[in-house]
C-alpha cells in the first residue's frame, strides 16, 4: 500500500496565519473591552484600579505581580500610585520576583532609590530605613549587573549586598547565573571591569559545567576587548 507523504508546519505566535479580517475583529473586540488596560497597562489602568478599590499596599501575590508588571512595562502612573501607597517592594515568597529587584533589572536607579527611600510610619516619627533580606539584596545585585548600569551595581554594593554569594541552582540557567556571568551578559565592558575588580570567582561554572571564560567568549556576549585578557589572567 502506498502512502502519500504529509507534513505539519508549526508556527509561533497568536496571529500567524490568521486572515486579516479576524485580526481586525480581535483588535476591535479588545478595544471595546479595554483589554490593554489589564494586559499591557495604559493610561486608564490606574483609574480603573482606583475605582475597584485595589489594595496597592497589600503584600498579596496578585498585587505584587501587578506591581512587577507595571515596572517592567514602564507604566509610570501606576508605579507612582504604588509608591504613593507604600506598595510592597519585597515579594512574599521566593518563587516570585521582588518589585525592587525588577526595577533593578530594568536598570532604573532612580526608581530603585525611590523604593528604598525611608518611610515614616507616622508624621511625627523619624523615617524608618528599609531593610532587605540577604536573598533579595543578592537578586537585586545580580539583576543590576545584567542591566549593565554600574551606578546601580554600586548602589547595591553600598547596601551591603554580598558579591561573593552564588545563585541557587535552577533548571533555568538564565536565573542561575553568577554575578560575573550576569555582568558579561550585559555586554558592558565597564560593568565587567568593575566586577573583576571585586575579585570574583572566574572558575565558577555557568551552565552544565561550562567554564565562565568559554561562556563569555563563546556566546559572544563578552565583546569586552581588554576585559577578555583580564578574565584570562584571573583564570590562570
Amino acid at each position: 500500500m502506498a502512502f502519500a507523504p504529509k507534513t505539519v508546519t508549526d508556527y509561533a505566535g497568536t496571529e500567524a496565519g490568521l486572515p486579516l479580517a479576524i485580526r481586525n475583529l480581535e483588535a476591535e473586540v479588545d478595544e471595546v473591552a479595554g483589554t490593554a488596560r489589564w494586559v499591557k497597562g495604559d493610561e486608564s489602568t490606574t483609574a480603573s484600579l482606583e475605582n475597584e478599590k485595589w489594595p496597592f499596599a497589600s503584600p498579596a501575590r496578585q498585587n505584587v505581580e501587578l506591581y512587577n508588571t507595571a515596572i517592567s512595562k514602564s507604566n509610570k502612573p501606576l508605579v507612582d500610585r504604588y509608591l504613593a501607597a507604600g506598595g510592597p517592594i519585597v515579594a512574599p515568597e521566593e518563587t516570585l520576583d521582588s518589585p525592587v529587584c525588577v526595577a533593578s533589572g530594568m536598570g532604573d536607579k532612580d526608581l530603585v532609590a525611590r523604593m528604598l527611600r525611608p518611610a515614616r510610619s507616622r508624621p511625627n516619627l523619624k523615617p524608618v530605613e528599609v531593610k532587605l533580606p540577604p536573598s533579595v539584596l543578592s537578586q537585586c545585585l545580580w539583576n543590576a549587573a545584567r542591566s549593565g548600569k554600574v551606578g546601580l551595581l554600586e548602589l547595591w554594593l553600598n547596601k551591603d549586598a554580598n558579591p561573593k554569594v552564588q545563585p541557587p541552582k535552577t533548571r533555568d540557567w538564565t536565573l542561575g547565573l553568577s554575578l560575573l556571568a550576569n555582568g558579561i551578559m550585559s555586554g558592558n565592558p565597564e560593568m565587567v571591569s568593575k566586577l573583576l575588580d571585586l575579585e570574583l570567582d572566574v572558575h565558577a561554572p555557568v551552565m552544565e559545567g561550562e567554564p565562565l571564560l568559554n561562556f563569555g567568549i563563546g556566546a559572544g556576549w563578552c565583546s569586552c576587548d581588554g576585559n577578555r585578557g583580564r578574565v584570562g589572567e584571573s583564570w590562570g
